[in-house]
């Protein structure tokens, strides 16, 4: 554990970032005591290959994966490693613009809204709302946690509408509710869009939020 490839062989270190906050908000959220020790070892996993020899990798969506697992982590307790995540972050986003695409943009904007900055509701949508929910999961998953930051109206509006795209029973009969999308499988469309629904039934407020 801590690597998330089999047989051990290091992975991308977005592959990495994102296991580790999957594996971080399975223990913190059920307080099961033997994910507590895989937990830390996914964050310092993490880090370690942030260590790159020519400098941290950098980039829109590993700076927003980056912000959540810092803020996630922190809210359970564990400030420093915390911090230093979230100054990997940083580090990541450094030169970052919007403009590039359409997944960046809201990967960004969603990271800025983590590290504390307050935009409208309005631009919020604007930059992170994808037209179509199921095209590319990553994507959607960035929007629903940036309007999980914005007001309740907007955030019911909004998460309403991914709710509604779900096959009625899918889930509880184990079939897949939504088709590949994007560069990824079927699992993996499936599994960033029902973390994107579980994430839209409770809000979540960064420590820039009111």
């Amino acid at each position: 554990l801590g690597r998330f490839a089999p047989n051990g062989a290091p992975c991308a270190v977005f592959d990495q970032t994102i296991a580790a906050w999957a594996m971080v908000s399975a223990w913190g959220l059920s307080n099961y005591k033997l994910l507590e020790a895989n937990a830390a070892r996914a964050v310092a996993a993490v880090e370690q290959a942030m260590l790159a020899p020519d400098g941290p990798p950098t980039g829109a969506e590993l700076g927003a994966v980056l912000a959540l697992l810092g803020e996630q982590y922190a809210s359970f307790g564990r400030a420093e490693p915390a911090r230093r995540i979230t100054a990997l972050a940083r580090q990541a986003l450094a030169g970052q613009a919007f403009g590039k695409t359409r997944r960046g943009d809201a990967a960004l904007h969603l990271a800025q809204m983590v590290l504390g900055e307050t935009f409208l509701p309005e631009l919020t949508v604007a930059r992170t709302w994808p037209g179509d929910l199921t095209a590319d999961p990553l994507q959607t998953l960035f929007a629903v946690q940036a309007v999980q930051r914005t007001d309740a109206k907007v955030r019911a509006q909004q998460v309403e509408i991914l709710r509604g795209l779900l096959v009625p029973g899918a889930c509880e009969q184990g079939a897949l509710a939504w088709r590949a999308a994007a560069e990824f499988d079927d699992a993996t469309s499936n599994a960033l869009l029902l973390i994107a629904l579980g994430t839209g039934n409770k809000p979540f407020a960064s420590a820039g939020s009111k």
